[in-house]
C-alpha cells in the first residue's frame, strides 16, 4: 500500500528542521503556587485570604454586599480540596509524561493485589491453552 505522506529521511528531516527553526518540544514544570504540597501555595493563598476578609469586614460598613467576598473565601479550600483530589490521583501538573502502571499500582496497594491475581489467572490460562495446542 502505498502511503499518502511519504516519510522523511533523517536528512530530510534534519534540513526541514533547520530551515523552519523547529526544536523538539520539552515539557514546562508548573510553578511551585500550583502545588498544594509546597509552602508558596499556601503563602499565595494567603493574601487571597486576607483581602476577602477585609472586604467581608468593610463590605457592610461601606454599603456594599458581601457575597463576592464570601464566594472568595469560600473558593480558596474548595480549590484546595481539588488540587489534593488531583494529586491524590496522581495526575501530573507538568505537560510530560503520563505516569506508568507500575507508578499508579506503587500508589494503591489494593489494585496491585487486584493486579498480581489477574495476571497469575491469566499466565494459568495461557498455560492450559498451551497444552491444549501441544495436545492437538
Amino acid at each position: 500500500m502505498n502511503p499518502l505522506v511519504t516519510p522523511m529521511t533523517p536528512e530530510e528531516k534534519a534540513k526541514f528542521e533547520a530551515e523552519t527553526g523547529l526544536v523538539p518540544y520539552t515539557p514546562v514544570k508548573a510553578p511551585n503556587y500550583c502545588n498544594p504540597n509546597h509552602i508558596s501555595y499556601h503563602l499565595f493563598n494567603l493574601p487571597i485570604i486576607a483581602a476577602s476578609l477585609a472586604g467581608y469586614y468593610y463590605a457592610p460598613k461601606l454599603h456594599m454586599p458581601r457575597t463576592a467576598f464570601a464566594v472568595s473565601l469560600a473558593l480558596v479550600p474548595i480549590f484546595y480540596a481539588v488540587s489534593l483530589h488531583h494529586k491524590e490521583k496522581r495526575y501530573t501538573y507538568d505537560s510530560g509524561p503520563r505516569k506508568t502502571l507500575e507508578e499508579h499500582l506503587e500508589f494503591y496497594p489494593i489494585t496491585r493485589r487486584a493486579w498480581n491475581r489477574a495476571v497469575t489467572i491469566r499466565e494459568a490460562e495461557i498455560e492450559e491453552i498451551k497444552a491444549r495446542k501441544a495436545t492437538t
